[in-house]
């Protein structure tokens, strides 16, 4: 899944990236370490380190997929060009009641240079 959101992204290879990290979650949720050490017990922690690799990956796949226009290193394939006119935003993920991830847009405040227009 990390390779299709890598330097060059396109909404297909987004798309497949979210889907395969919904199941790599689901599968790293019901994951279980043989070792019970309750300290340094590095089994658990790079269980750990997988979903929380996998939950920061979606965050960028679903962040990149929102985002059709290409700006600094975030390159669309498909929106080879940057956009001041629709996508002068921030990007925020958050969870909503049901805890699955919501991508949402606010307009950037430019303090002291703007972006000419397209």
């Amino acid at each position: 899944a990390g390779y299709k959101v890598g330097v060059v992204r396109d909404a297909e290879l987004l798309k497949q990236a979210i889907d395969e990290l919904q199941e790599i979650k689901k599968e790293a949720a019901v994951t279980k370490v043989h070792n019970s050490q309750k300290v340094c017990n590095k089994e658990w922690v790079e269980a750990l380190q997988v979903e929380n690799m996998a939950l920061a990956l979606e965050m960028v796949a679903r962040s990149a997929l929102v985002r059709q226009e290409s700006r600094g290193t975030h390159y669309r394939r498909d929106f080879p060009k940057s956009d001041n006119k629709n996508w002068l935003k921030n990007t925020f993920l958050v969870k909503d009641a049901k805890g699955d991830m919501v991508v949402t847009t606010a307009p950037s405040v430019m303090t002291k240079v703007r972006p000419e227009e397209d």
